[in-house]
């Protein structure tokens, strides 16, 4: 919805926490690249490099144009394994 400053975050900055007081002080920063030639909405997958754990996630997205509109948020996630060599 270009037509009423509608857009997609510009960028999101993604904390972790594992025990969901304290958060990473180095984000997980995610650019997006404007789409300025389609009004309907889009998903955006926003990919996570393996080796960053969390229980909690806390997500800043930062505007593009005056509105954001979110209306899904959806976490894939799996486990991570580790071994320990003695």
């Amino acid at each position: 919805m270009l037509s009423r400053d509608v857009s997609v975050f510009k960028s999101a900055a993604i904390y972790f926490s594992v025990g969901g007081v304290y958060f990473t002080s180095s984000p997980l920063i995610y650019r997006h690249h404007p789409d300025r030639s389609s009004e309907s909405a889009r998903q955006v997958v926003i990919p996570v490099v393996p080796g960053r754990v969390g229980r909690a996630v806390r997500i800043s997205l930062r505007f593009d144009l005056r509105w954001i509109m979110i209306s899904e948020v959806r976490f894939a996630s799996g486990e991570y394994f580790f071994e320990l060599f003695y």
